[in-house]
């Protein structure tokens, strides 16, 4: 008798969020939705491999960005974090958040201050030359960043046309913290990368299934916070209870930050926790990574990190590699 087929129950499809049906002229339209991409993995997966799970990845990104900073290389490459994951054997998803992106942004009478929405926001290629680290301001109009930078300046205007308009406020940050319950949902069991601002948003996602009476709440397991943007609530890392491993990634030249050493210091603060791993890239010999790490030309070295921790390699002060083995500069 043949042996029946193990069903895959979470989507193996790009998909949408669901959103909310509003009035519209003489129709309707559908707003709040996000964009979730699928990118199948590459390699064979056995369901179930209780010795070696591949659950899938879900990627977060931060804040006037899109998931385009996980599947579009600067350099010369064609590996991405979305590819190497796929690579890896996972399972990977990469969601827009609401009125970013793929997902459709609605009229501004459907965002307002009153509601928690702040003004449309347009970064500048000079504020993302500075806010992301990336070379000093008489640097910009040639390129030339800082001295030991990762980052690619010869493809900065990638980076430029990659900004996405955006607004701030509680009222965004729930609106996209239901598009990450309501992605997980439609997954299932997952671990979790998210960048900068995309930090914040999971956690108030994890906050809120923690306080949902169902299921939901235990579907996100390991977590990886790359860079994540301040916080209002500094124990907010702690109070998920439902999470398994948390790690927490810094990268390097923070004393180029346009603000000071010490605003840094208070955003790395907000995600200390006895229940969480720090990985601060120097330490580790791993010099000049930005806030866009992603795009640095050591993404996939960082990723390779990334992924053997999530496969239960511990980092302990050392490189997540081959003992002896030497970090490639």
């Amino acid at each position: 008798m043949d042996e029946p087929v193990t069903e895959l129950v979470r989507p193996c499809f790009s998909f949408i969020t669901p959103g909310n049906q509003v009035e519209q002229k003489d129709s309707y339209m559908i707003i709040n939705q996000g964009y979730v991409h699928f990118i199948s993995p590459t390699t064979p997966l056995s369901f179930p491999d209780e010795a070696h799970p591949q659950r899938p990845l879900l990627f977060l990104h931060g804040g006037g960005l899109t998931s385009t900073v996980y599947t579009t290389p600067l350099h010369h490459s064609t590996q991405t974090w979305a590819t190497l994951s796929a690579d890896s054997g996972r399972p990977t998803y990469l969601l827009d958040f609401p009125d970013s992106g793929h997902s459709q942004r609605p009229p501004s009478k459907f965002r307002t201050l009153e509601e928690g929405f702040g003004p449309l926001e347009h970064r500048t290629a000079a504020e993302a030359w500075s806010m992301f680290r990336l070379g000093p301001a008489e640097g910009l109009a040639s390129r030339k960043t800082w001295e030991r930078s990762k980052f690619p300046g010869e493809a900065f205007d990638d980076l430029v046309a990659m900004q996405a308009a955006r607004r701030r406020g509680p009222g965004v940050d729930d609106l996209e913290a239901r598009a990450v319950i309501d992605a997980v949902n439609r997954i299932g069991e997952c671990d979790v990368l998210a960048h900068s601002h995309g930090a914040v948003v999971l956690l108030i996602a994890l906050k809120m299934m923690d306080e949902m009476n169902d299921d939901s709440k235990v579907l996100v397991r390991d977590v990886v916070l790359v860079e994540p943007g301040p916080t209002g609530d500094g124990d907010m890392l702690k109070q998920s209870s439902s999470i398994g491993r948390t790690l927490v990634i810094w990268g390097d030249l923070v004393d180029k930050f346009p603000g000071s050493v010490a605003a840094w210091d208070r955003v790395k603060s907000g995600y200390k926790s006895n229940t969480a791993e720090e990985l601060v890239l120097p330490q580790l010999g791993i010099m000049g990574n930005s806030h866009v790490m992603m795009l640095d030309t050591n993404a996939a070295q960082i990723m390779d990190i990334i992924l053997q921790w999530l496969d239960n390699h511990t980092i302990q002060g050392a490189p997540c590699l081959d003992v002896g083995k030497k970090i490639p500069q």
